[in-house]
């Protein structure tokens, strides 16, 4: 009997050795991200899935190595993945499976070159980055590196890019935020400081407060503060998504579906997010699947039942 997996490989139109390499792309993918990975399985029709699970793995990738702590930071490494990711678009090869899956999505979906060069750039600069002196070089860093990324990921599910162009940068920056705050222990501690520095001094916060997890009132404010920021960028992205067609919306509700999901558990932990990462007690899977589920069978887009496993 075939595996679901195989049935969305064969909706997908892959055969040979491209299944082996889509199959480690969407691994990276569950590894990474378990709830999204999750929601695409279940929720979104099963020829878009491969590509974007490929799309995905190469982000994925590209963070790993730029988010490695600062101390143990091996810029060769990056920069001889990148190379490879650079060649690939003009040989249309790697050694690398999640390369290839990528490459192969890249040609398929019409990925422009340009966003994926913009892209790896991007994150070349923040091997260089310890923290970010003001909320403008937040900003800059989501328009280089994470805007490029969503822009990779807009022909996975739409040949109209312009379609999309006013959910795009609120829907990225929205993500940004949020794995901000998600990732605020793990990235403390590997050198690396999120929380813009001018915002530290609004709120009269140092960073060593928030290594050493104070639960102080202005912890507690500052944490807020970054919460109620990505909550009103989310609030922008959701309704600049829902003026959208039902099936161009789709992937963009799922999407924020997921940020508003994280963000719950942001909310819910506060102050305590800093002694009780969120990397460490995940966040349960089942209201965004319900949720998820719900915004689908409103748009009457349910995709058929072998597809949704």
């Amino acid at each position: 009997m075939r595996t679901s997996w195989q049935r969305v490989l064969d909706a997908a139109g892959l055969d040979g050795g491209l299944r082996a390499d889509y199959t480690a792309a969407g691994r990276m993918m569950a590894r990474r991200y378990p709830d999204f990975y999750s929601a695409i399985r279940l929720l979104l029709p099963a020829a878009r899935q491969p590509p974007l699970l490929a799309v995905c793995a190469l982000g994925i990738r590209g963070d790993e190595l730029a988010d490695e702590p600062a101390h143990r930071r091996d810029p060769v490494r990056f920069h001889s993945w990148a190379d490879q990711v650079r060649a690939g678009l003009v040989t249309g090869g790697s050694d690398q499976p999640h390369i290839r899956a990528f490459l192969h999505a890249a040609d398929r979906c019409g990925i422009a070159h340009a966003d994926v060069r913009a892209h790896l750039a991007g994150q070349a600069e923040r091997l260089l980055i310890t923290e970010y002196a003001t909320e403008q070089d937040h900003d800059d860093h989501i328009d280089r590196v994470v805007l490029p990324m969503g822009r990779m990921m807009v022909p996975v599910f739409s040949a109209d890019a312009a379609r999309h162009r006013a959910v795009l940068r609120p829907a990225m920056d929205a993500g940004q935020r949020t794995d901000d705050l998600v990732d605020l222990h793990a990235d403390l501690r590997g050198g690396l400081l999120t929380v813009p520095r001018t915002e530290l001094l609004r709120f009269g916060v140092t960073r060593e407060d928030l290594l050493a997890a104070r639960d102080t009132p202005a912890v507690r404010a500052l944490v807020a503060h970054r919460c109620a920021r990505a909550r009103a960028v989310l609030r922008t992205a959701t309704a600049a998504a829902g003026r959208l067609d039902a099936g161009d919306r789709r992937l963009w509700e799922l999407t924020l579906l997921y940020f508003g999901h994280l963000l719950d558990a942001v909310e819910r932990r506060g102050a305590a997010l800093d002694r009780h990462p969120l990397r460490y007690v995940r966040a349960s899977p089942v209201p965004l699947l319900r949720a998820a589920w719900r915004v689908m069978h409103a748009s009457r887009q349910v995709p058929p039942a072998d597809t949704a496993t």
